[in-house]
């Protein structure tokens, strides 16, 4: 597995280094989901009736295209960091009473379910949420939770949180609290965007 790192991003006065999964991951961990379950099933114990709408690829770019609102998460089942950053994820859409749209990256044998095609158009919205990988292709790392208005972003977070390594350990308690509180801050300022 090649650790990817991405560039540090400034919130609210504090730099964080966050990690995430790329398409270099490693097929070491998978979550509890059956391949029928397809865009339904995002992590164990999280289905489309929790809050989590599955959306096409296409259809999150013709959310930005046509200057739509609402909150994107691009995944998969399988990511390790996804496998950690859902639940959380899941217990602040709860507490907002929001809606999040599950965008699938990738699928049951970890092929890209994007084309290059669809990455150039989603790019122009997405390019700070964006980074180069080791090649030096700009590639969508996951998890990526957007909040769109008007067809821009205007807040998001890649990943889980600084030092935090999906492969060699699950979250800590404070670790989880520290994300939750982004997602928290993201989607208490959806309500009023």
């Amino acid at each position: 597995m090649k650790r990817v790192l991405l560039p540090l991003f400034c919130i609210c006065g504090f730099c964080l280094l966050i990690t995430g999964c790329s398409e270099l991951e490693s097929r070491k961990q998978t979550a509890a989901c059956s391949p029928d379950q397809g865009n339904a099933c995002i992590a164990e114990g999280t289905e489309t009736e929790s809050g989590f709408e599955p959306m096409t690829f296409d259809e999150s770019i013709a959310l930005f295209e046509n200057k739509g609102s609402g909150i994107l998460y691009y995944g998969f089942k399988d990511c390790p960091w996804c496998v950690e950053a859902v639940p959380v994820l899941e217990e602040v859409r709860k507490e907002y009473d929001q809606t999040i749209h599950y965008i699938r990256t990738r699928d049951e044998n970890r092929e890209r379910l994007y084309t290059d095609e669809q990455k150039e158009k989603i790019a122009p919205y997405l390019k700070d949420y964006m980074s180069e990988n080791e090649e030096g292709i700009l590639t969508l790392f996951v998890p990526c939770v957007v909040v769109v208005k008007d067809g821009q972003v205007v807040d998001g977070h890649v990943g889980t949180v600084e030092g935090h390594d999906a492969h060699e350990r699950k979250m800590t308690a404070e670790e989880q609290e520290q994300l939750k509180k982004k997602y928290e801050d993201m989607l208490s300022g959806s309500a009023s965007h």
